[in-house]
């Protein structure tokens, strides 16, 4: 594999975090610092502690449930205070007659009966045990001002379908936040390399304009001083002089979306926009890229001349991540419809209780005074009837689960479109590159001939100028062609983790109908930085010949998300 999501940060960030003003930046650098910074990256890290915690609440329910606590009361005023003086709780009365009679207060005299005393015996008995009815209430809590209450309550759930399902749709997102997090890291690491690779080519680009402009600039001298010795035309002179100043607006372009490739790179690895940055990979050197991401120099992409050879990459439409999150989230949906439908089914618990409890009748009471109170139950609820509401719950859960299997099987398809479609790319891309060959030295070769037949009157002007913007054609087309393949085999290199998008379809489109227009619209100007540079050899002023080789545009205005 390719790209491997564990530890790939360890092998990615390189020493030089911090880049200073004259440390250059290479690809790999680039593609560390895209990672470390990231904030995409960051979210989908943050993201697996949500999952794995949302793991943790579902599973609580089949753990036992155990709580404390403790409470005081205290009873301002309650109903049976009337009773506190009521003759039948050891309290007194007065009768209609205003004669009292207390029945705790017992007095007898030398002539009392034997029958008589055991009679107050009795009552005086009674009132020291608190009542007539020879207890005390208040030790029990009836009526008393203060009570203290401490507690324990324990549940466990011994069956319950909706936790059960619960528990098991909870652990799909969990593993779909890991895919997740493999896919973003491969998507910055894509987008860094393919930032990185727009700079290079932009620099590559304007070094062109610069010879070329250096060419115009050698012709014009020579024709000034022709022009004054006599041996060349007002025509010839002012042709070069013409050729010389449609040069300078395009070098001026060319430093211009060299700006803009460099803005978009500092701000992929969050650098400072004014802060100098200097590439020290080229687009025709080896690539190297952490976390298990090495490809072969651009020199032995052929293999042995096998031109249809690919680098090692799994475009497997089942082992793409977005594949792979879609289809848990499948298994998630099927879940929360058992969920749906053992709402039917019985929950079964256990629970018990255990508390002491004190009713004194003033300060803290003593632990020897608090009375126990333990209880212990099985319980069952069934819903009979709730308004169809559990009915209703069924029939989303099935039309939620229909709804994700369809997207599976689109995301399938979406998937393995992007692999065909990126395969194609990157064959593509290396029969340009193969086909750039031998044009440079060839168009080099030929405008050295053209310069000297020039300077030795055996040619024109026109000549001469034909011949530099064949050499500046091949030059740029070999540029983009070395760009366009490093940046396809990045992409094949971690087509596995990269995800998939709704435009995957109309990228291809996009990518025949390019392909198709190749030669006709070699002038229209691209639509993103990347072909923008690539291209601008086409939009300057002068016109390019049309017999002149012509580059192939890459279908590069849309990023292409293929599929293993």
């Amino acid at each position: 594999m390719l790209f491997a999501a564990a530890g790939f940060l360890a092998a990615a960030i390189p020493a030089c975090a911090q880049q200073s003003d004259s440390a250059g930046i290479s690809i790999g650098d680039a593609v560390g610092l895209a990672l470390a910074r990231s904030e995409a990256v960051t979210i989908a890290r943050v993201g697996i502690s949500r999952a794995r915690g949302q793991v943790l609440e579902a599973e609580s329910g089949w753990w036992p449930q155990l709580s404390g606590n403790a409470s005081y009361v205290r009873t301002i005023q309650t109903q049976y205070s009337s009773l506190v003086n009521s003759p039948l709780f050891g309290g007194s009365t007065t009768p209609s007659g205003g004669r009292n009679i207390a029945l705790c207060s017992v007095q007898l005299d030398s002539t009392a009966t034997a029958a008589e005393r055991a009679n107050a015996l009795a009552q005086a008995q009674s009132c020291a045990s608190g009542s007539a009815f020879g207890n005390t209430f208040s030790s029990v809590g009836f009526g008393s001002p203060n009570a203290y209450a401490l507690g324990l309550n324990f549940s466990q759930t011994l069956f319950s379908g909706q936790v059960l399902a619960a528990s098991q749709a909870a652990s799909a997102p969990r593993r779909s936040a890991e895919i997740e997090l493999a896919a973003q890291q491969a998507q910055v690491v894509y987008d860094a390399a393919q930032a990185y690779y727009d700079a290079a080519l932009s620099d590559a680009l304007l070094t062109i304009a610069d010879s070329t402009l250096a060419q115009s600039e050698r012709t014009l001298a020579q024709a000034k001083l022709e022009r004054r010795v006599g041996t060349q035309s007002d025509f010839d002179m002012l042709q070069a002089q013409v050729t010389h100043d449609n040069q300078v607006p395009v070098v001026l372009q060319r430093r211009n979306d060299r700006d803009l490739a460099y803005f978009k790179l500092k701000q992929l690895l969050k650098l400072p926009l004014d802060a100098p940055v200097r590439l020290t990979t080229g687009v025709r050197d080896p690539l190297t890229l952490p976390g298990d991401i090495r490809l072969a120099a651009l020199g032995d992409s052929a293999g042995a001349g096998d031109s249809t050879a690919l680098p090692t990459s799994d475009t497997t439409v089942d082992r793409r991540s977005s594949v792979r999150e879609q289809r848990l989230t499948v298994t998630e949906f099927q879940a929360l419809r058992h969920e749906a439908q053992y709402e039917y089914l019985p929950t079964l618990t256990l629970s018990s209780s255990y508390s002491r409890v004190a009713y004194p009748t003033s300060g803290v009471p003593a632990w020897n005074s608090f009375l126990p109170n333990w209880t212990v139950a099985v319980g069952a609820s069934v819903p009979l009837f709730n308004g169809l509401r559990t009915r209703g719950d069924v029939m989303v859960a099935h039309a939620n689960l229909a709804e994700q299997r369809a997207r599976l099987d689109q995301e399938r398809e979406l998937a393995a479109l992007d692999a065909r479609i990126t395969v194609a790319n990157f064959r593509v891309a290396q029969a340009n590159w193969a086909a750039t060959a031998g044009s440079v030295a060839q168009a080099l070769r030929a405008y050295q001939i053209a310069e000297l037949r020039y300077r030795e009157g055996l040619s024109t002007l026109i000549e001469l100028n034909d011949s530099r913007l064949a050499e500046q054609q091949a030059l740029a087309n070999r540029a983009q062609a070395a760009r366009n393949l490093q940046v396809v085999r990045v992409r094949l290199a971690l087509l596995r983790d990269l995800p998939v998008t709704a435009s995957a379809g109309s990228a291809g489109a996009s990518a025949q109908q390019s392909a198709a227009q190749g030669s006709s619209s070699a002038g229209s100007p691209p639509q993103s930085a990347a072909a923008t540079a690539a291209a601008m050899v086409n939009t300057g002023p002068t016109p390019l010949p049309a017999t002149g080789p012509q580059p192939t545009p890459q279908p590069t205005q849309q990023p292409v998300y293929s599929t293993p």
